[in-house]
């Protein structure tokens, strides 16, 4: 089931993140249930909650590669599907264009990387790889003119791997979350108590609330 304000879409779209999310959550359950899923996952602007999106991108690990790819294209609701290599694009209706790499579980954590990441920020990765002798690209990090892949099980281990601590999708912009994460800058937190200021939503007694206006801005936290 596609949300109907999408299906009405008549041109590529650029939706705002809700209704983006929204399809994309619906897909990727679909996704889940294509054979031999070990893992699968949105990636794209949805993963990294930028405010408009104009693609679904999703990364599906599966030890059954060829028969997910058919899985992912043959969903009814999608239209122009095609596979190219590993890659399945099609566009839901209302022309939202999408894409779903399907993989082995052991490129699994390099592809959801690149495919969630800006360009800008996969750029900056590879260059710090490369300043650690290390190849980074979608199918494995690996150390330089090896063939043999350094062992990752999560994307954390992948920036462990480069010497920096792991940063959020959402962070993943290239505007100094790497250099950020090489210093130790980095929060640990996108969000914390300390970040709220004053009263976001309040009823005193102006209303239907209980206590006035000077009691609850004097009253103690929590």
């Amino acid at each position: 089931r596609i949300p109907e304000r999408i299906r009405q879409l008549d041109a590529p779209p650029r939706l705002l993140l809700p209704a983006a999310d929204e399809a994309a959550q619906e897909f990727l359950a679909y996704l889940r249930r294509a054979p031999g899923t070990v893992a699968a996952e949105v990636a794209g602007g949805v993963r990294r909650r930028t405010e408009t999106v104009d693609e679904l991108v999703f990364v599906l690990a599966s030890t059954r590669a060829a028969a997910a790819g058919d899985h992912a294209r043959s969903a009814s609701f999608l239209s122009t599907g095609k596979r190219e290599g590993h890659i399945v694009r099609a566009s839901l209706p209302g022309n939202l264009p999408l894409e779903v790499r399907v993989v082995t579980p052991r490129r699994y954590p390099t592809e959801l990387l690149f495919a969630t990441g800006a360009a800008a920020h996969v750029e900056q990765l590879r260059r710090v790889a490369g300043q650690r002798r290390l190849s980074l690209e979608p199918p494995g990090l690996s150390p330089l003119g090896r063939a043999k892949p350094v062992a990752v099980g999560s994307e954390a281990d992948v920036y462990e791997a480069l010497g920096l601590s792991a940063i959020p999708p959402e962070l993943r912009e290239g505007e100094g979350e790497v250099e950020a994460a090489l210093d130790g800058t980095l929060p640990r937190d996108l969000l914390s108590r300390d970040d709220l200021q004053g009263m976001v939503h309040c009823h005193t007694v102006y209303s239907d609330g209980r206590h006035t206006v000077v009691q609850m801005a004097w009253a103690p936290d929590g």
